[in-house]
């Protein structure tokens, strides 16, 4: 994987912002619990030179429908998870988007 990574991080993207990308995309997926891509955004199953070019300026975003598929991922998790092991946030707590890819824990009132 690194070798793809890099090979594409010569175009003309530092191999740490692409890396970084790749691995946000992959724990998303892993947060999900499915192997969906998004049309547009972090999620995207390519990347084009234009999304590229938008890691050397700003973080892919992920859309609405990738944030739902975080909480229901994690709803998911919580709602399986008979031993403890699994860490998810507590109840009242739901995953917002700001500026762009950014996820943050959010309590409700």
């Amino acid at each position: 994987m690194y070798d793809r990574i890099a090979e594409n991080a010569r175009k003309p993207i530092p191999i740490g912002t692409l890396l970084g990308h790749v691995m946000a995309h992959e724990i998303t997926h892993l947060l999900q619990g499915v192997e969906l891509h998004s049309d547009r955004g972090l999620m995207k199953a390519h990347w084009t030179t234009r999304d590229i070019a938008q890691m050397m300026c700003e973080s892919l975003p992920l859309t609405p429908d990738d944030i739902g598929l975080i909480q229901r991922g994690l709803v998911r998790r919580q709602s399986a998870d008979d031993d403890g092991d699994v860490v998810h946030p507590g109840p009242g707590w739901k995953l917002t988007a700001s500026r762009g890819s950014t996820i943050r824990g959010k309590k409700n009132p």
